[in-house]
């Protein structure tokens, strides 16, 4: 069950920078993604989909839903655009099995410069440092800021309690096989500070929002995702 788990999770890696190179309505382009799976040998044909979708008044809705048996993954981001840049309203996450199940809730208030979390049953507040993200919305920011001449990334993303930082390289631009077709991506490493722990992503070359392949390294465990179906409005 861990390890189904863990490939649920291996997508929302997949999550500041000089001036953006990404065109921000290529970046907000809606669209639907479906995912296969392999955890360990172990294959999962339809693992889950997410969607971008716009709300009106310059608002959006990123969701990521998965279920591989009895576990289920469900995770909803509210975030709207002003001058330029994508700013995190709400975000929902809900996972876990029918016995046991876990949820989680971030809110942005940018007025007041605070944000406000609930996890385990637990509530707090944290102070918002300029262009935090969510776990969700990070991965948009990164779509957003790629560019063929920057070697590394770095965002900052409010997780659970607080804040922290993303630091990922671009290792290259390779066109890879998928089952939606051969296209160019971008592939970037995510770097770790636990030397087990190996996380690669390759994105959609011309709507990087889109993740088409995660390969994960855990402690000795490995997962892949790749995806299977695209719609596009």
């Amino acid at each position: 069950m861990l390890f189904l788990q863990r490939i649920l999770l291996a997508l929302l890696v997949a999550t500041t920078l000089p001036a953006a190179a990404q065109p921000l309505d290529q970046v907000l382009r809606p669209f639907t993604a479906h995912y296969k799976g392999r955890a360990n040998g172990l294959a999962v044909s339809d693992l889950g989909m997410r969607e971008l979708k716009p709300l009106g008044d310059g608002r959006y809705q990123l969701q990521y839903s998965a279920s591989a048996m009895i576990y289920t993954l469900e995770e909803t981001s509210v975030f709207k655009i002003e001058d330029g840049m994508i700013v995190p309203q709400t975000y929902r996450s809900n996972r876990g099995s029918f016995f046991n199940r876990r949820k989680a809730s971030l809110d942005f208030d940018w007025s007041k410069g605070q944000g406000r979390y609930e996890f385990k049953g637990k509530r707090g507040e944290f102070v918002l440092e300029p262009n935090t993200q969510d776990p969700l919305t990070g991965g948009l920011e990164l779509a957003r800021l790629l560019r063929a001449d920057q070697a590394k990334y770095l965002y900052r993303e409010a997780e659970k309690r607080g804040i922290s930082s993303n630091e990922l390289v671009l290792i290259d631009q390779p066109e890879i096989e998928t089952a939606i077709g051969t296209l160019k991506s971008w592939h970037l490493e995510r770097l770790h500070k636990d030397p087990k722990r190996k996380t690669e992503i390759w994105l959609h070359h011309d709507y990087p929002a889109i993740a088409l392949r995660v390969h994960q390294l855990d402690d000795g465990d490995e997962f892949q995702l790749d995806i299977t179906k695209l719609e596009q409005n």
